[in-house]
Formats: C-alpha cells, structure tokens, sequence
C-alpha cells in the first residue's frame, strides 16, 4: 500500500468545551457515546501509546490493510478554551494512522474496533467486566490498550481516548 502522497508530518486539530467520561460512569452510557462518536465522524486517528507488547493486535492489521489511510508523524490538539496544546507522538516510530471513513469502512471499523479493559479489571470488579464484555466492543487483551484513537469531523476533535486508565475525552456541543 503506497499512500505517502497523502502523508504529511503533524497534524494540528482542535477541541473546545469539553467532558471527560472514565469506567466510574455507567457502562451503557460510555457504550453510547463511543458508538455515537464513531457514527458521526468523518475518521479516525490511531497511534500506538504504549510498547509492553510490540506485536500488532487483529485490528491494527486490518487497518493497515484498509486503502483510505494516510500516515502522519503526530497529531497535537489545540484546547481552545484552555489555551494548552497537546501533542500525541506514536511510539516504536510506528506513526499515525489517519482513517477517513466511507459508509462501507466505518461499518468494517465498527466490527474490528475493540476497547480492552485489561489494565482496569481490578478496579471495576468482576461482574461490571463481565458486563463489559458482554458487549462486543470490549475484550480483556493487553495488546489492544496500547493504542488510542482520536475521532474527527474536519479538524475538530469530538472524542479521543486513553485506553490503558480507560478514558474517554468528549467534546461538548
């Protein structure tokens, strides 16, 4: 797969008013708002955070297959309201994965996509990680919370994540 022609070095995103969501709030209103960012959003940046475990994870080897990605070396996020900018930088000079959704792949993406709860076990307790897993988006596998995914329409941020402490970042309406 060659895309280096629509590869580019940072890119810079937005994010205003914004809410932070983390496995203390209800199970099905984490779902719904993951599931909504998702739908409503024109594509997807993924990165690798974290290197306990260097192999790719199912879903990182399909993305790699999928042909509307475009590769960059970081993605930083301007918060407006704060007046801070952050930068997320891949580690293992993996680079950033830049999905941009057509109706077909976001489904696709839905199918794949999968939220470890590995490094949170413990803290929600047996029956809510069953309750967790029960959903098909979420898997107790450690080589899915190495990698964080920021959703955007245009160049604004509506959510970003942090699976490894299990958080979610919304932008607020």
């Amino acid at each position: 797969m060659d895309t280096l022609a629509n590869d580019y070095a940072i890119k810079n995103l937005i994010m205003t008013e914004f809410e932070v969501w983390n496995y203390d709030d209800d199970i099905d209103v984490i779902n719904e708002l993951i599931i909504n960012a998702i739908r409503s959003s024109e594509g997807v940046f993924v990165y690798r955070r974290l290197t306990h475990l260097l192999e790719e994870n199912k879903f990182i080897k399909w993305l790699k297959n999928e042909t509307e990605i475009i590769h960059c070396n970081e993605v930083s996020i301007e918060f407006k309201e704060h007046s801070t900018m952050e930068s997320f930088r891949p580690i293992n000079n993996e680079g950033v994965y830049f999905l941009k959704f057509t109706e077909d792949n976001k489904e696709d993406f839905l199918r794949h996509f999968r939220l470890s709860i590995r490094a949170i076990k413990n803290r929600i307790g047996k029956s809510n990680g069953i309750k967790y897993l029960e959903k098909s988006m979420y898997i107790d596998d450690p080589l899915y919370d190495q990698y964080d995914f920021i959703f955007t329409v245009g160049d604004k941020v509506i959510l970003f994540t942090d699976i490894h402490d299990f958080t979610f970042v919304k932008a607020e309406v």
